[in-house]
């Protein structure tokens, strides 16, 4: 039987085995949608988690479930800093543990939903699969305070694991013959550390470079055929198997000699181009049944591309916290 990795019907699950997944740094929300006062819940590892701000602005993200009869707390409500049970009310603090019962009863210990390590860093809301996160947050190199950047979230589900979309980083066979990069934008050397994978990408700058984190995140410095100082993280949600959402930063530092409103012309026009680059593979991802290495026909070409998948057979995996 012809095996295949993610859940179109017919096809078995990859890296989902015992409802474990990678723990890596996940994007869940546009951090400017998530509004004081307000939860938003999101599907996240097969489950669903909630999110929202806490009395001092800082992100939170916890379980969904109200752990006294299963009601979904994205259903609730804020009241006095808390999130409040839509069911019976009760209400659970920031740290997780209830802290209200309206009947009067003495919070059981157990009554607690768990929380997430939670960050917000370059314009999303990250959220890590883990009590603690084994890497940073996905960056750029520098500080915040050095580009100018929007981020967004692609409106479409795409039906195809988020590692899978994020395999396009080693595919060097695709970049260059579906989005047209050079062929000296292949790299001759791609190193692979415990949590992440770097390799200068120097075909439209000799400064540039890409560095995936896990299996869902990829950044890069000059990696699009648009004018140079340009900088874009793609990064991949996965809300359960078969299935991921898509989210992007696009940015700009201002060069030598140029406006803000110049850069930010710039922002704007590679914002858009995003839109035009990731279509081109969206109806391909919908319709991809990606073969096992050993079943799959690869080639030399595909070295980096066999490798990514010996990344992933180590990557640590844990099942979401509820």
């Amino acid at each position: 039987m012809r095996k295949y990795i993610n859940m179109k019907p017919g096809s078995e699950p990859r890296y989902w085995e015992d409802g474990k997944h990678f723990q890596a740094w996940y994007p869940l929300h546009v951090a400017k949608d998530l509004l004081p006062g307000k939860i938003v819940g999101r599907q996240f590892l097969d489950s669903k988690i909630i999110l929202y701000r806490d009395p001092d602005g800082n992100p939170v993200a916890q379980t969904a479930y109200c752990p006294h009869i299963g009601a979904d707390l994205s259903d609730g409500a804020i009241v006095e800093g808390q999130v409040q049970c839509p069911y019976h009310h009760w209400r659970f603090g920031t740290d997780g543990h209830c802290k209200h019962i309206p009947s009067g009863t003495h919070p059981p210990r157990a009554a607690k939903i768990h929380n997430y390590p939670v960050a917000e860093k370059w314009g999303l809301i990250w959220v890590f699969n883990g009590t603690e996160p084994l890497y940073e947050v996905p960056t750029f190199n520098g500080d915040e305070s050095e580009y100018i950047y929007m981020a967004r979230e692609r409106p479409d589900v795409i039906m195809t694991d988020s590692w899978i979309q994020g395999s396009n980083g080693l595919d060097f066979q695709h970049l260059t013959a579906v989005h047209n990069m050079p062929e000296e934008a292949k790299p001759g050397k791609v190193i692979f550390n415990d949590y992440t994978v770097e390799y200068p990408f120097t075909g439209m700058s000799p400064e540039g470079w890409n560095r995936m984190y896990g299996g869902n995140c990829l950044v890069g410095h000059c990696a699009l055929p648009i004018p140079t100082n340009n900088y874009v993280i793609f990064c991949t949600n996965a809300p359960e198997p078969g299935r991921s959402e898509s989210f992007w930063v696009a940015a700009v530092k201002q060069m030598d000699g140029e406006t803000r409103e110049e850069a930010e012309a710039r922002l704007e026009a590679l914002d858009q181009f995003l839109f035009g680059f990731f279509a081109e593979d969206e109806y391909v991802l919908n319709g991809l049944r990606l073969r096992l290495p050993g079943d799959s026909k690869l080639i030399k070409d595909d070295l980096y591309f066999g490798k990514y998948f010996e990344f992933l057979d180590r990557f640590p995996r844990a099942a979401p916290l509820d």
